[in-house]
């Protein structure tokens, strides 16, 4: 499966759940052989104002890419 320039190794995706697909779901997914993960809801509010909480929500490892946030 192809999305623009990402070649993903398998076509299942992990939808975005708000306060579900934190980073240790997220890399249990891409073990259990998903092609790509979502981060959590992300409030553009947070980021504007630049929310510890918000932010925290965006820690990623490289072990997961491709990463949709």
């Amino acid at each position: 499966m192809k999305i623009g320039p990402i070649e993903l190794t398998t076509p299942t995706v992990l939808a975005p759940l708000a306060g579900i697909t934190n980073l240790p779901l997220r890399l249990l997914a891409k073990e259990a052989g998903c092609g790509l993960v979502c981060s959590e809801m992300v409030s553009a509010c947070g980021l504007v104002y630049g929310s510890a909480k918000t932010l925290d929500l965006l820690d990623s490892t490289a072990r997961e890419k491709p990463l949709c946030v």
